[in-house]
């Protein structure tokens, strides 16, 4: 689990001293910004950028996963994060709940596929988006049908291989969701 340790004011000028971790091992990461008191564009170094691909999930504040969520994406934009590594930080939501942040996270997914990614790697990146949208909703489906159908949606926009076209059109042919063998007891459009 990944926790908060300390607040640090960090004052208006060049140079903060922070005595009260002198001599502490050092972190594996430091979030700057942690419940998003502030706006501002922060870096995030190697260490801490694999830190999160591998354990964004495990950081107990949902405010704090979104404001890694929007430091990476924030870096995105400015070429300081490769848009190919946003599916290492999409894999640590599988078990997130909070709609609104998958969805940030969707949109900046929406972005690196058209501005971001070298062409060559969009398929690959579409249908590691898409697979990771299909099982999220197969995972959802017994609890939360709203989530379920939010993710595939998602999954939709990013059905470009043939295995994801051909099982998203079983689902209008047979007139039934199955993702990986398993039905999906949804009802696909609102009233």
């Amino acid at each position: 689990m990944i926790s908060k340790k300390e607040n640090i004011l960090i004052k208006a000028q060049n140079l903060t001293e922070v005595e009260s971790i002198v001599g502490q091992q050092v972190p594996a990461a430091i979030l700057l910004n942690c419940d998003d008191w502030g706006f501002g564009h922060f870096i995030l170094d190697e260490t801490a950028i694999q830190l999160f691909e591998q354990k964004l999930g495990r950081v107990q504040s949902k405010i704090d996963r979104a404001v890694v969520i929007g430091q990476v994406i924030s870096m995105m934009r400015q070429v300081e994060y490769p848009a190919t590594r946003m599916p290492s930080i999409m894999n640590q939501l599988m078990d997130e709940q909070n709609q609104n942040l998958i969805n940030a996270l969707f949109g900046a997914f929406v972005m690196a596929q058209s501005q971001y990614l070298p062409i060559e790697t969009v398929p690959k990146f579409n249908k590691e988006t898409a697979t990771f949208f299909l099982k999220k909703a197969k995972k959802e489906a017994p609890n939360n049908e709203d989530l379920t159908r939010f993710c595939i949606d998602k999954a939709l926009t990013f059905a470009s291989s043939q295995e994801h076209l051909k099982l998203t059109s079983s689902w209008i042919m047979d007139g039934q969701v199955k993702i990986e063998d398993e039905e999906i007891k949804i009802d696909l459009t609102q009233p």
